[in-house]
């Protein structure tokens, strides 16, 4: 029974579970020229199976990220506000390099799976005619789609704390080919 126990307590170290959460920049041609922000988190849980002394990974992870972004064209008199949600479900493969010397451990990680966007977009238009308000054409869609996704990341772990950035890189998804990404600098913790 006790090498039993010893044997489970050894599986359950090579199990590492991360949590992370930060800030989140949409990236994309439909987010150029806007003001834009988000939030953004990151969830994934490998296995070590002993290979490069512990140092390589493998499991499933997944991502989400919440952005908006508003614009204004003058030019064309048009005026448009975004809310995405962006997210990647899919394997990841994760290299932490070890050093005795240091307390830091750098590491990269590499994701590849499905991408799910999820948007909502309202758009307006001045005509030009009405002095008295925006008497123009207002139209809202929304719309959700998939698409490959691949998302390398790097970064730093102290112990349990560690930080990164991740960059969902951007594809085009759906009917509309919005092209979608996101950069996420985080913080969580490595268990």
């Amino acid at each position: 029974m006790l090498f039993l126990f010893a044997g489970i307590r050894d599986v359950s170290a090579q199990i590492r579970v991360d949590v992370m959460g930060g800030w989140a920049v949409p990236s994309g041609l439909d987010y150029d020229k806007a003001v834009k922000f988000g939030l953004g988190y990151s969830l994934d849980v490998t296995y070590a199976p002993g290979l490069l002394d512990g140092m390589l990974s493998f499991g499933l992870a997944k991502d989400g990220n919440v952005m908006f972004c508003a614009g204004v064209n003058i030019g064309e008199k048009k005026a448009s506000v975004k809310a995405s949600l962006l997210g990647l479900t899919g394997v990841k493969a994760r290299f932490d390099y070890k050093n005795s010397t240091s307390a830091a451990k750098p590491f990269g990680a590499l994701t590849i799976g499905v991408g799910r966007l999820k948007y909502g977009y309202s758009e307006a238009d001045y005509d030009g005619i009405d002095q008295s308000g925006v008497q123009g054409d207002i139209e809202l869609n929304y719309e959700t789609a998939y698409g490959f996704g691949v998302k390398p990341e790097i970064g730093v772990a102290f112990g349990w704390f560690q930080m990164g950035i991740g960059w969902i890189i951007p594809v085009k998804y759906g009917v509309h080919k919005m092209k979608a990404g996101s950069i996420l600098y985080s913080i969580g913790f490595h268990l």
